[in-house]
């Protein structure tokens, strides 16, 4: 399993959504993440990845990989 660990950035936007369902369904996504599910996601440079999630409107987040070793 992966370790997500999520920004005082992210959580300020996640918490500024209005929709439930929506926070529902990043929060989904972001669990699939955790096992190794990466979805509609791709290497967007620098290190950098993205993740889009299609649901009402496209949200488009970014993550990136730590070398734990």
């Amino acid at each position: 399993m992966i370790e997500i660990k999520k920004t005082d950035t992210y959580l300020k936007w996640f918490k500024s959504l209005k929709d439930k369902k929506t926070q529902a369904v990043i929060d989904m996504h972001i669990g699939r993440m955790y096992f190794g599910n990466f979805g509609n996601s791709k290497p967007i440079g620098h290190g950098l990845s993205e993740l889009k999630i299609n649901y009402k409107r496209e949200f488009s987040l970014s993550f990136t990989f730590e070398n734990l070793l």
